[in-house]
């Protein structure tokens, strides 16, 4: 009899699977008492009493160095490792499995096999999280066997080959970028290898609270350079990390460059950079002598005025390509960001709810009030884009002015304090440290709190208020809080970046801190906004880098017009293929009405194509 590696793999990635494991790791607690106290924090196989498969599932926890107060909640990634290793070509016999792990490493085997193949993304980014697995190729089979790869996307593929030329990055010895690593930024960094760009020469910095695990692996799998700082939430602040990250990797880039400087150096490193943190760090004085080195790409608008004050004074040293205020990017990237928020606030609601929990509304209009903090850009699109989803919208922002053109059906505060304790709900886009420690005394019980800036930054103040009291740790890890008098689970100890957190004010109030105060529509899953429309930003970006690979001299360039628009036609073509296959009933989908969740199964990419 043999068994599907790829199939185990599902299946142990299931809650079921998992929770199968788990019993198999608590039959160990009672030997692991019996052992020295000096043997921690590591397990000492030669006092372990237990079978062949007991053993191995010890040794393969030596190798990784889980500590043995870990390891039942890891015995899953140890039995997964485990399995990797007697797999051939997606085959495990039932001898291989008695020869190496005997009756018992049979006999589990049998009962996973009757598991329902459920896997959940959480469990699986998990499990990658936890293998060590020193083989590239078996990093591979292993993400082949979760039915994971880099999406298709249409548009990126058809503008690639009618704009690049072949090898049109031949000339690119390094590249660097900052970028939520996410399974679509994966499909661009393939494109960008196609033509001409070596995964080996590729160095990627992560944003941690968005970074999907096997896009992370993959990459790491291909040869590219994926920083620890991309998937490790530290205690260490997350803006110092990044600082470091950039520091480190500019800095083994410049090593490779030629020393001293040449007077007129020739670009050979691509930078692809969101929020201007590569870009402001290559112009300071330890590095700005080799920044004609470099040519770059810039997609944020916070970016993007960085590069317009070096201009500006006359210290912008390389090309930049303005994609942050491309036609294109602000008029319809803008619609899926509010879209992606608004799907996203609703999604961690629902899961209150399922959990019995009665959130907070305003008597009088029989629903909760939800303060938008930070009426710019962002603000005016979540907003407006709350109103539709039906909620009650009132704005506050500390300069007056933008207040005067509110969007209908919101209401304006101007007092501060007042927006503080009236809202049943408060949404952040300010992108800044605007909430200060006691302004969590002005909040109502029960109230909740989602950022939908950068980063943790709008609430990173609040979190000193978070409860310990009541934090309850189940045996899998996960985190249980009362929340409005039910205990809530706020997610898994290992994935702090989208766990919930509760924070208690001095007079008892329990506000509802969302994603640990992380940006709400990152959740760590593939592609929060899907392939099919993100693929939008993916082409802009990939031609944006055509446009710095050209780049002659310093300066900034944007995308040519004629360009965004062929873009967007065929974008539309997208669409109206799609449009052609959902339902009757169903509403057309658009940049401005994307309705992700209601794609229709019977998507499939090559009818798209051939559409």
């Amino acid at each position: 009899m043999a068994f599907s590696f790829a199939s185990l793999l599902r299946k142990i990635s299931s809650p079921q699977g998992r929770e199968l494991a788990r019993d198999l790791g608590k039959n160990f607690d009672s030997q692991l008492k019996k052992l020295p106290a000096v043997l921690e924090p590591f397990l000492a196989l030669d006092s372990w009493q237990g079978d062949i498969f007991e053993r191995a599932i010890i040794q393969k926890a030596q190798y990784c160095f889980f500590p043995s107060s870990h390891l039942t909640l890891q015995t899953s990634s140890l039995v997964a490792m485990m399995l990797l290793e007697l797999a051939n070509h997606d085959e495990i016999s039932s001898k291989t499995i008695l020869d190496q792990w005997g009756e018992h490493g049979l006999q589990f085997i049998e009962q996973l096999e009757k598991v329902e193949e459920k896997p959940i993304a959480v469990e699986i980014n998990r499990l990658l999280h936890d293998m060590i697995v020193n083989e590239k190729i078996l990093i591979k089979q292993l993400l082949t066997a979760v039915r994971f790869d880099f999406p298709e996307m249409p548009a990126l593929s058809s503008f690639a080959e009618t704009y690049a030329q072949k090898d049109e990055f031949k000339n690119m010895k390094q590249f660097f970028c900052i970028q939520h690593l996410m399974a679509s930024t994966g499909t661009m960094l393939k494109k960008l290898q196609e033509f001409g760009i070596p995964f080996e020469m590729m160095q990627i910095l992560g944003k941690v609270y968005s970074t999907h695990a096997p896009t992370a692996k993959m990459l790491e799998a291909n040869q590219c350079k994926v920083d620890p700082t991309s998937s490790f939430l530290s205690q260490d602040a997350y803006d110092w990390r990044m600082e470091r990250g950039i520091f480190e990797q500019l800095s083994n880039i410049i090593d490779k460059l030629p020393h001293p400087p040449e007077d007129k150096p020739i670009p050979q490193a691509l930078i692809m950079d969101d929020g201007g943190e590569i870009i402001r760090a290559l112009h300071t004085e330890k590095f700005k002598a080799y920044a004609g080195y470099f040519t770059c790409v810039e997609q944020t608008r916070k970016g993007i005025r960085e590069v317009h004050r070096l201009k500006e004074n006359g210290e912008l040293k390389c090309a930049v390509v303005n994609v942050a205020e491309c036609y294109a990017k602000l008029t319809y990237e803008s619609p899926l960001i509010a879209y992606s928020i608004g799907h996203e606030i609703e999604r961690k609601i629902d899961a209150l709810k399922k959990q019995n929990v009665q959130l907070q509304i305003d008597p009088k209009i029989g629903k909760p009030v939800v303060v938008i903090n930070g009426y710019g850009a962002v603000g005016q699109m979540v907003a407006a884009e709350l109103v539709r989803r039906g909620f009650h919208v009132c704005v506050y922002d500390n300069d007056p002015q933008k207040l005067k053109n509110i969007g209908d059906n919101m209401t304006a505060l101007k007092d501060r304090d007042q927006a503080l304790s009236m809202a049943n709900m408060i949404v952040s886009c300010v992108g800044d440290q605007v909430f200060k420690q006691e302004d969590i005394e002005k909040m109502q019980d029960g109230t909740l709190l989602f950022n939908a800036s950068s980063s943790d930054l709008d609430f990173r103040k609040l979190k000193t208020y978070m409860s310990e009291s009541d934090i309850h740790y189940d045996s899998t890890g996960y985190l249980f809080d009362k929340f409005l008098g039910q205990r809530i689970c706020l997610g898994h100890s290992g994935d702090q970046a989208h766990s919930d957190m509760v924070l208690v004010s001095d007079a008892g109030h329990r506000i509802f801190l969302a994603n640990n105060g992380y940006v709400i529509n990152m959740t760590g899953e593939a592609d929060p906004i899907p392939p099919l429309f993100i693929q939008l930003t993916r082409t802009l970006l990939f031609l944006g880098a055509i446009i710095a690979n050209r780049a002659q001299e310093p300066g900034i360039y944007d995308i040519p017009i004629e360009w965004q628009k062929e873009l967007l036609a065929y974008m539309d073509r997208i669409f109206s293929a799609m449009n052609r296959i959902k339902k009757p009933d169903d509403q057309d989908i658009s940049f401005q009405q994307p309705f992700w969740e209601k794609i229709p199964s019977s998507y499939d990419i090559d009818f798209i194509k051939k559409s």
